[in-house]
């Protein structure tokens, strides 16, 4: 585990036209993991907070495809917050980072690309004991 771990925002490739945006995310280019899951959350209502938990080894990659976001992430020795707003703008989540989504807006889109299948085992639910971890 890494201490270190810091969450950072990345800009997603965006290509304009005059009818239409092509947003371009490469995995082997811009995440440090290989991508092994995708899932989105819609339609959260209003000030609605998800997550609330850290991961022992996934990697967590958040897109605000439609919506407004405020990220709150821990790493043990710092706190962050992030709005995410811009769909060409997204937020890496390394592994030992607690992090909490809020919904500002009604009508949201939440894209998430994981380094890791699901496993109940690699969640920490209890910020209590994430801070054991450091």
């Amino acid at each position: 585990m890494n201490k270190d771990n810091i969450p950072k925002l990345i800009d997603i490739e965006n290509h304009h036209s005059d009818d239409a945006d092509l947003n371009v995310l490469s995995f082997a280019k811009n995440l440090p993991f290989s991508a092994k899951r995708i899932f989105y959350v819609e339609n959260k209502s209003k000030n609605e907070i998800r997550g609330d938990h850290a991961h022992k080894e996934c990697w967590q990659f958040l897109i605000p495809i439609y919506g407004n976001f405020l990220i709150y992430c821990n790493n043990g020795s710092k706190e962050y917050e992030f709005l995410l707003n811009d769909k060409n703008i997204g937020l890496l989540i390394p592994p030992f980072v607690w992090a909490r989504q809020k919904y500002l807006e009604e009508n949201n889109i939440l894209l998430v690309v994981t380094s890791e299948e699901y496993d109940p085992d690699d969640y920490i639910h209890d910020f209590d004991n994430f801070k054991d971890y450091f």
